[in-house]
C-alpha cells in the first residue's frame, strides 16, 4: 500500500477494561478521515468548542464529536481518543488536537496506488469498466451512473483499500 504521513507516537494505557477494548489507533484514523472531510479547518471545529482557558475538556471534545461525525465514531471510541491525545490529562491544547489532522501526501504514492488498483483488477479478472461498475453499485443511491465522494471512499474501503482521504482524494 502507498506510505501513510504518521501522526506522533503517542503512548495509551487504561485500566478501564472497556476502554482497552477500542483500537484507539484505528478510531483515529477514521476521524482523520471524517475531519479531512468537513468543511472547516481543525482550528475552526477546536475553537467552537474550546473554553475560556483555550484548552478542550472532555465534554466539549465529545460535542465536537457528536456535531462532526454523525455517529460514526462511538462514544467510548471517542472518550479512547480523548484520553489518548489529552496523555492522561483532563485538557487537551489544540496542538494536541492537530495530530488529527491528515497530512496531504507527497512522494510516489500514486504509483503504488495505480499498481494496487490494477492487481485488485487483475485479481478479480475484471476490466477497468468492470471495477468502476463494482464500485460504483456499492453508493447508497442506485440512480444514474455516479459514485458522489462520500461513497466512492466508502466503496475503496470496502473494497480492502487502504488509502487515506487525501490520498483518495488527490
Amino acid at each position: 500500500p502507498p506510505p501513510v504521513p504518521q501522526a506522533p507516537v503517542l503512548s495509551y494505557h487504561t485500566d478501564d477494561p472497556e476502554l482497552a477494548s477500542v483500537d484507539v489507533k484505528e478510531a483515529i484514523e477514521r476521524l482523520k478521515d471524517i475531519f479531512y472531510s468537513v468543511k472547516k479547518t481543525l482550528r475552526e471545529m477546536f475553537d467552537e468548542f474550546k473554553e475560556s482557558n483555550g484548552t478542550l475538556g472532555l465534554e466539549g471534545f465529545l460535542q465536537l464529536i457528536n456535531k462532526y461525525t454523525f455517529n460514526s465514531i462511538a462514544p467510548i471510541e471517542a472518550v479512547a481518543i480523548f484520553k489518548y491525545i489529552a496523555r492522561g490529562s483532563q485538557r487537551m491544547t489544540y496542538q494536541m488536537f492537530e495530530v488529527l489532522k491528515w497530512q496531504v501526501p507527497h512522494g510516489d504514492w500514486e504509483t503504488a496506488a495505480f499498481r494496487e488498483i490494477k492487481g485488485w483488477l487483475q485479481r478479480n479478472s475484471m476490466s477497468a469498466e468492470q471495477g468502476f461498475e463494482r464500485l460504483l453499485g456499492q453508493r447508497r443511491d442506485s440512480e444514474g451512473r455516479k459514485i458522489g465522494r462520500y461513497d466512492f471512499h466508502k466503496a475503496l474501503k470496502g473494497e480492502g483499500f487502504h488509502f487515506n482521504a487525501p490520498q483518495l482524494d488527490y
